[in-house]
């Protein structure tokens, strides 16, 4: 059977930035042992970068594994301590959720399921005003 392994094989991580000073990274798939070091290097490149604002949307993390949920929280320590402000978003993913409830880490995550909802309150007057309500 042939296997070939990339550093990120099973992850994808997207950044963006909507605003200055803002930045949002969207994980999809398996956050492991394997895949974290790739999530870390993501994670700190954006925290050097002057960002004030980290959105990090764990929503489409289908697997979560101890370690990745260290790597979040020792993401989230540093950003502190470089005086970024991280949001983790996530609880709509039950993968998530048990991860970290079961790390007691659950307060970590942003009490908003949805990371376009945290956007629109971290971006007052970006949303379509007197649109679709």
């Amino acid at each position: 059977m042939h296997h070939h392994h990339a550093t990120a094989t099973g992850l994808a991580v997207t950044a963006t930035r909507p605003a200055s000073g803002l930045a949002v990274v969207r994980v999809r798939g398996e956050l492991d042992r394997d895949t974290e070091p790739y999530f870390t290097r993501c994670l700190q490149t954006l925290l050097d970068a002057a960002t004030e604002v980290v959105v990090v949307d764990l929503a489409e993390v289908t697997f979560l594994a101890a370690r990745g949920v260290d790597a979040v929280v020792e993401g989230a320590t540093r950003a502190g301590a470089q005086e970024v402000a991280l949001r983790l978003v996530g609880r709509r993913s039950d993968a998530v959720v048990r991860a970290f409830s079961a790390a007691g880490a659950l307060d970590l995550l942003d009490p908003e399921p949805d990371a376009d909802d945290v956007l629109r309150a971290l971006l007052p007057g970006r949303g379509e005003d007197g649109g679709s309500p």
